[in-house]
């Protein structure tokens, strides 16, 4: 899957959705290449992970892919309040998201997902790394 592709295809489907709420889906995909991974169960969890953010955002979502020491790196942040408590209780949409990352494996090492209130934008960061 090319990751920029990707990124598109997720901003495309939820900037106008956002948009209705006074929301600004920013975007900054600096990988180009191509990356093995499920292309329907990424979009999905990216997507849902973007729905999530603007619900707390105040007005801005930012979501950022960059590859850091061999992993892809996709992050999508937003401006609101953060996670009320670390970690979050797990709700059957988080769960699902963390098995669907450790389904991605490869050389040794497997997907995974970290939820913090550590995002540039003050609130909170959803970050999924494969492999």
């Amino acid at each position: 899957v090319i990751v920029g592709d990707l990124c598109d295809e997720v901003v495309m489907a939820q900037q106008r959705h956002l948009a209705t709420a006074s929301i600004a889906l920013t975007a900054d995909c600096r990988v180009l290449d191509e990356w093995p991974l499920d292309r329907d169960l990424v979009t999905d969890m990216l997507n849902n992970a973007i729905q999530n953010a603007g619900r707390y955002a105040r007005s801005k979502v930012h979501l950022q892919a960059d590859v850091e020491d061999g992993w892809l790196v996709i992050r999508i942040e937003d401006d609101g309040p953060g996670f009320p408590t670390l970690p979050p209780p797990y709700g059957t949409g988080l769960m699902v998201a963390h098995r669907l990352a450790a389904l991605h494996a490869r050389k040794g090492r497997t997907g995974s997902l970290q939820l913090s209130n550590d995002a540039d934008l003050g609130g909170a960061r959803f970050e999924l790394r494969l492999p």
